[in-house]
C-alpha cells in the first residue's frame, strides 16, 4: 500500500497475488490429508470458482516456498492453514502460476469446475486443448494489471513454456 494515496500499488517486483484454497485436510480432524479434494480461486471481482475432484483425489504436498499438485512443483509466495474451516488450505500464487496450475488441472480431466463465472465454465467443459490462458488470467487479475504484455514479460522472466506436455492422466 502506498502511504501517500492509500492504494495498493502495483510493480513487476510486487506482482497482484492469487489465493488458491485447496481442501487438503482431513474432515474429522484437520490434519493434512495429502490430496486435493476440491480447489477454489476467486475472480478479480469476488466470484468464486470451485472445483471439485473426480474420483480420488490427486495427491498433494507442501513444502517451504512450493506445493506439489498434479507432478508438478508451483512455487508460492505465501499459505495459511486451517482458511475459512479446517478443512481448507490457502496459497498465494502470482496470476501467472495460478493460470498455468489452472491449465494443467483442466488438462489432467481429474477435476470438474463446479461452480464459477458463465465464461469460465464454459472454457472449462471445452476440450482440454481450448484452455484460454488469457481469459483465465484476465478473470483473476486485478483490471488495473491487464495486458498481454505484462502476461509475456511474466511468461518470459520465470521461463515458463506456455503450452505445457500432457499429463498422464490425459486419456482418463
Amino acid at each position: 500500500m502506498s502511504r501517500a494515496t492509500n492504494q495498493a500499488v502495483v510493480s513487476r517486483a510486487d506482482p497482484p497475488r492469487i489465493r488458491l484454497a485447496v481442501a487438503c485436510n482431513d474432515p474429522d480432524n484437520g490434519l493434512f490429508a495429502h490430496r486435493a479434494e476440491q480447489l477454489q480461486v476467486r475472480t478479480w471481482d469476488g466470484q468464486d470458482v470451485e472445483f471439485e475432484a473426480l474420483g480420488r483425489a490427486p495427491r498433494f504436498a507442501e513444502r517451504p516456498g512450493r506445493i506439489r499438485f498434479l507432478r508438478h512443483w508451483w512455487p508460492i509466495a505465501g499459505s495459511a492453514a486451517w482458511v475459512g474451516n479446517w478443512c481448507w488450505n490457502s496459497y498465494d500464487l502470482t496470476p501467472v502460476i495460478a493460470v498455468l496450475l489452472l491449465q494443467v488441472t483442466r488438462r489432467s480431466d481429474l477435476f470438474d469446475l463446479t461452480c464459477g463465472p458463465g465464461l469460465l465454465f464454459e472454457n472449462w467443459r471445452a476440450a482440454p486443448d481450448e484452455f484460454d490462458s488469457a481469459l483465465w488470467y484476465a478473470s483473476l487479475c486485478p483490471r488495473s494489471v491487464i495486458g498481454a504484455a505484462l502476461w509475456g514479460d511474466e511468461v518470459r522472466r520465470l521461463g515458463i513454456k506456455q503450452r505445457l506436455p500432457r499429463t498422464r492422466n490425459q486419456g482418463r
